[in-house]
């Protein structure tokens, strides 16, 4: 979190191709943090290219979609390795007000 200039209280919310937090800031902003997954369908391409098209729906008014930060310069997507020296993507956006964030289930949901 320090790298893309944050701070405050990390909660993992979904896990899936990708790995969703909860960051609830010091100043009481709510932002998810994506963290790229590491097969290769989820390289750090690919959350680039979720980031773009999220990034295109802006301003669109049929579409309600999350704010993009970009903490370190132009790009949405921050990419580090990982202690396997897998390279991983990370993008923050703010939460959109009034939804609620997926929980992470160990067992699937009955319908």
């Amino acid at each position: 979190m320090r790298q893309l200039g944050l701070s405050g209280h990390l909660r993992r919310v979904a896990a899936m191709l990708d790995t969703t937090y909860r960051v609830r800031c010091a100043d009481g902003e709510v932002l998810a943090l994506r963290v790229g997954g590491t097969l290769p369908i989820r390289r750090p391409g690919a959350l680039m290219a979720e980031a773009l098209w999220l990034e295109s729906l802006q301003g669109r008014p049929e579409f309600t979609v999350p704010e993009i930060l970009f903490s370190l310069g132009a790009d949405p997507v921050l990419i580090f390795e990982d202690r396997m020296d897998r390279p991983r993507g990370v993008m923050a956006v703010r939460c959109l007000r009034g939804r609620q964030s997926h929980q992470v289930h160990s067992q699937p949901r009955q319908g």
